[in-house]
């Protein structure tokens, strides 16, 4: 049996929507998400929770999916507070199953803040379950410098397995950047959806300038081999070789944009060189950005 609800709702560029709500009044609780406090997200909301969001928020996560977003964006201003821009964008999960799973992600970001704000939500079948935050703030992931996470892709890698393609990046004062890709993979299993891996699989990291010396970049990725995932880190690429694979520089390069396919591919480039440096961990064994994960010696 389901009930119904007229809602009014506002969103950026797609003014004002009259959406019909199909609210249950019965039934089975949507699948869970599982797994994201590995990442240090913390988990905000459960199916019938009240949320622990910022209250502009809570219209963008309603307990019934109103419209799907493909992708959206608005700045506003609240109470005198600096202008927020939020970002919104649905992403299908396609399991081999029946059901209609989302993840609705949001991001929020202050007028001149460096550390952005990120918001995880799972719908099952149009109704809300599991909601995760994310801020790459060091004092919430145990010191560790950790960028800020974008959604950029949803890959099917099984019958019953995904990969998140994630976007990560941060730009500090006095220089230092780092860029990564990183694959979550989550599987479906006994109403869950669980994280199961973390793959890195691409970075490139500039270190603060020490003196007169400029800091070289390093860049590295990450692939399976033979159940394990090999690391190929060059510390310090010249400059003829980061030119030689193509890479653009995101800092004076007017034209820059970030591209997960060129990215790869120069990361890829500039670890087949032999001065590639490799290292192996454990399938089970934790990245530096997973909770108990450390810097490889």
């Amino acid at each position: 049996m389901r009930g119904f609800g007229i809602q009014l709702v506002r969103f950026g560029r797609f003014g004002l929507v009259l959406a019909l709500a199909l609210t249950r009044t019965a039934g089975a609780l949507p699948l869970r998400l599982r797994g994201l406090e590995r990442l240090y997200f913390e988990r905000v909301g459960g199916p019938g929770e009240t949320l622990r969001v910022p209250s502009y928020l809570v219209p963008l996560l309603p307990e019934v999916m109103q419209q799907r977003v493909n992708i959206g964006s608005v700045k506003k201003n609240f109470r005198g507070n600096p202008e927020i821009e939020i970002t919104m964008q649905d992403f299908p999960l396609p399991f081999q199953n029946t059901r209609e799973l989302f993840l609705r992600q949001i991001i929020t970001n202050q007028e001149s803040a460096r550390i952005n704000e990120l918001w995880w939500a799972l719908y099952d079948d149009g109704m809300r379950s599991d909601v995760w935050y994310f801020k790459a703030d060091p004092r919430r992931t145990d010191g560790k410098a950790l960028s800020n996470y974008q959604l950029e892709e949803v890959l099917k890698s099984g019958q019953n397995s995904v990969a998140l393609r994630v976007h990560g990046e941060m730009f500090r004062p006095q220089g230092a950047w780092w860029i990564v890709g990183k694959m979550f993979g989550f599987s479906l299993a006994d109403r869950n959806v669980g994280l199961t891996r973390v793959q890195n699989s691409f970075g490139f990291f500039q270190d603060y300038d020490i003196g007169t010396s400029p800091a070289g970049i390093n860049v590295s990725t990450e692939h399976e081999v033979n159940e394990e995932l090999e690391t190929h880190t060059y510390e310090s690429v010249p400059d003829r070789v980061l030119s030689a694979c193509g890479f653009r520089d995101p800092q004076s390069d007017a034209g820059w944009e970030f591209n997960w396919l060129v990215f790869e591919r120069v990361a890829l480039c500039v670890t087949a060189k032999p001065d590639a440096r490799p290292s192996r961990r454990k399938r089970d064994q934790p990245s530096f950005v997973e909770l108990g994960g450390k810097t490889s010696p």
